[in-house]
């Protein structure tokens, strides 16, 4: 038990400077060339989106398909509570109430007696079109948990900027193209 409340004390205080929420995204976009994939892929830092009493880390993806050229734009989270049961999300939904596509998610609890800690990594895929037209406050969706325990997630509009800008001054090669010199 103490070695599970020191971790989680630790954790606290190094992602809980004075508590304030940073949702200020680094103006830095990695990009992921490996020949082995079928992608190429666009990603954002790490942007915390909440310190306590959940810790929240959102991604910003974007994979462009090597054959066709179609961009597919994801938000990768990171889930980080405390709690007995795990919350299990399962399903998200935009702000006009229609489901998004929800990938399987990857689960982890750590206890320790009755204290457990829980992280929950979710991908959800969101279209592109609406991606590029989210309102000055960002893009809002809500990912909603097995145990009613409801997450509203706001993608901030200049984490979504920076990497359309970063996607659209790349040179795209001709996918078509590619494909019949393949053949």
């Amino acid at each position: 038990m103490r070695v599970c409340a020191w971790l989680f004390a630790a954790l606290a205080a190094i992602t809980l400077p004075g508590c304030q929420i940073n949702p200020a995204p680094s103006d830095e976009i990695t990009l992921h060339d490996d020949e082995f994939r079928p992608f190429v892929e666009y990603a954002t830092r790490k942007i915390r989106l909440s310190s306590y009493p959940d810790l929240i880390f959102l991604r910003l993806v974007a994979r462009i398909d090597r054959k066709t050229g179609k961009t597919t734009t994801l938000v990768s989270l990171v889930v980080g509570y405390r709690a007995r049961h795990m919350r299990k999300y399962q399903s998200a939904r935009n702000a006009r109430a229609e489901v998004l596509r929800f990938y399987k998610p990857s689960r982890h609890r750590s206890c320790e007696k009755r204290a457990c800690t829980v992280d929950e990594a979710l991908m959800i895929e969101i279209p592109e079109t609406e991606l590029r037209r989210a309102p000055p406050d960002g893009y809002k969706l809500k990912v909603f948990a097995r145990d009613g325990s409801d997450m509203l997630v706001a993608i901030p509009r200049g984490a979504i900027e920076r990497l359309f800008a970063k996607i659209d001054k790349q040179p795209r090669p001709p996918y078509a193209a590619r494909k019949h010199a393949a053949e």
